[in-house]
């Protein structure tokens, strides 16, 4: 029998005055039958996305792994608007990190609402998921200061979201950059390990297009610019007829032979890589 999981949280995180050491807020954390002062409050942002860190334990941001557990609430940042977003549709991802456990538990159903400015770095927060071990129940009540750490880290992986399954996620093991048409480039992100080129489109790989004068700079770019735009996955195409608010950022450095790039279509599909890539000619 399945245990309803709910999260209540208010939150306010304020940048810390310069000159000052920072101040973590007031508040408490409940996981299980535990409640807990909240000590740790963390905050990382980028242009894109928002993700916030709360735990229990008196540990720094880069040594979360220490700490008992945490809670972790991932977002973009343009969602930041006070709207109720899905969780099970991946509008917004919860997570809390059991580390004594070595137990990672993802949300799977519910709402969150999170308002705030990403320069500021000031949010009010309310949440309510269940959690997908169907046994443990966790809680958060905040308010106050958290203290900014940095740039939003990302993994080499996308995330799918399946119509009956929910969030699937695939790591990205590799990634290849065909560049034999005139006005056409297609990359590939692999899902799996040691492929060729050859092989790669027989795994499921996700194909973007874009037009060969596409800037490769990191700067970001809306399918509805071009109609050339569109990201592929099995039998599933997004451009700018069906999701014009999808975006790609690529950067190539020939040079070194590295790669990135982050998309993301109408809400379905997203994700990131950065590492080596195949140039086919």
């Amino acid at each position: 029998m399945a245990i309803v999981v709910a999260m209540f949280v208010a939150v306010a995180c304020d940048t810390p005055n310069e000159g000052k050491e920072p101040t973590v807020g007031s508040g408490t954390i409940t996981y299980n039958t535990s409640t807990a002062e909240v000590v740790g409050a963390f905050c990382q942002s980028d242009e894109d996305t928002v993700v916030l860190y709360f735990t229990p334990s008196d540990v720094k941001f880069d040594a979360l792994d220490a700490a008992q557990y945490y809670l972790k609430i991932t977002l973009e940042a343009s969602l930041l608007n006070g709207k109720s977003l899905d969780v099970g549709k991946g509008e917004a991802v919860v997570e809390l990190f059991d580390i004594e456990k070595e137990n990672e538990l993802k949300a799977t159903n519910g709402t969150v609402s999170i308002s705030g400015a990403v320069k500021s770095a000031s949010f009010d927060i309310s949440l309510e998921v269940t959690l997908d071990d169907e046994r443990s129940v966790a809680a958060l009540s905040f308010n106050g200061g958290c203290i900014s750490s940095g740039a939003v880290e990302y993994a080499n992986e996308w995330t799918y979201m399946h119509n009956k399954v929910g969030a699937l996620n695939s790591i990205i093991w590799g990634a290849f950059i065909d560049t034999r048409e005139v006005n056409m480039w297609h990359i590939y992100l692999a899902p799996v390990k040691d492929i060729t080129f050859e092989e790669v489109s027989y795994f499921s790989p996700v194909k973007i297009t874009i037009p060969v004068d596409f800037p490769l700079d990191g700067s970001k770019h809306l399918f509805s610019e071009s109609a050339e735009i569109s990201v592929t996955y099995g039998s599933e195409v997004w451009n700018s007829a069906n999701a014009p608010q999808g975006s790609i950022r690529a950067e190539y450095n020939a040079k070194r032979g590295n790669f990135k790039i982050r998309f993301t279509t109408d809400g379905k599909l997203k994700g990131y890589y950065s590492g080596p890539i195949t140039v086919v000619e």
